[in-house]
C-alpha cells in the first residue's frame, strides 16, 4: 500500500514520539535503523514506501532526524 509523501511525513513525525515513549528512557540516542526495524514489526512499514526524489528511506531519516533534534 503506497501512501502520499504528505501523509507519510506527518505519520513519521508522529510515530517518531511513538516509539521513543516505548522503546526508550531518553538515555540513549534515537537510532534510525530501530526505529525502522519497530515500524516493520509494527504494521507501519507502509509509511515508508511513497514516491520521492532522493528515497523514501532517506527522506524518513531527515524527518526522524528533525523530530529529534527538536526535542
Amino acid at each position: 500500500m503506497n501512501v502520499g509523501k504528505l501523509e507519510a511525513r506527518n505519520a513519521i513525525r508522529l510515530l517518531c514520539y511513538k516509539w521513543h515513549a516505548r522503546s526508550h528512557s531518553g538515555e540513549l540516542a534515537p537510532d534510525f535503523r530501530l526505529f525502522v526495524d519497530w515500524l516493520n514489526a509494527s504494521g507501519y512499514a507502509h509509511y515508508l514506501e511513497f514516491e520521492s526524489e532522493t528515497s523514501a528511506c532517506q527522506d524518513a531519516r531527515t524527518w526522524f532526524s528533525d523530530e529529534f533534534k527538536r526535542a
